[in-house]
């Protein structure tokens, strides 16, 4: 859910430096029109839900590739260190 709090970070910071400022909040999300998920299970399980065309799941090798070696650590510290 990283991924998440990532789209939600700069919403929050804007209204809460607004109301800071004594302005209204007025930043709001909005939700990406297509959602995943991947949830890796050990070093070869886990399962990724992409919720295109209704929704589907993949397997464990799928998730592997995709999360498998690193969990996107590298990927969320740049993401961090950009604010």
């Amino acid at each position: 859910m990283a991924y998440k709090a990532s789209l939600h970070a700069p919403i929050v910071s804007a209204n809460v430096d607004a109301l800071l400022k004594g302005q209204t909040a007025s930043a709001e999300y909005k939700k990406p029109e297509a959602e995943m998920l991947a949830l890796p299970i050990g070093k070869n399980g886990g399962l990724t839900y992409l919720a295109f065309f209704g929704g589907f799941t993949l397997g464990a090798w799928v998730t592997k590739q995709l999360k498998g070696k690193t969990l996107l650590v590298p990927n969320q510290k740049k993401a961090v260190l950009r604010y």
